[in-house]
């Protein structure tokens, strides 16, 4: 498959990425919550590739799933930032 190769050398170039980054400069990532993100963005995708295909309000009901989560597990942060910008 000639789009296996170009996902498997981005996935690769994360993973060295994340590695040297941990070993030469920490970074506190909340590594928990990027892979849980990363997998429900995988699952939403293909629940609306391949099952509603066509069907846009049930692909912008997945959407807006997944930006309520992202909102929900960043609340504290939009907050912090709402009130800088004011």
């Amino acid at each position: 498959n000639s789009q296996t190769g170009p996902g498997i050398g981005k996935t690769s170039m994360a993973g060295i990425s994340y590695y040297f980054g941990r070993k030469y400069y920490r970074v506190p990532y909340r590594t928990v919550y990027m892979l849980l993100l990363i997998g429900l963005t995988a699952v939403l995708s293909y629940l609306s590739f391949n099952f509603f295909r066509g069907q846009y309000l049930v692909s912008v009901l997945l959407l807006l799933t997944l930006a309520a989560f992202v909102l929900w597990n960043q609340k504290s942060e939009i907050k912090q930032l709402w009130k800088v910008s004011s």
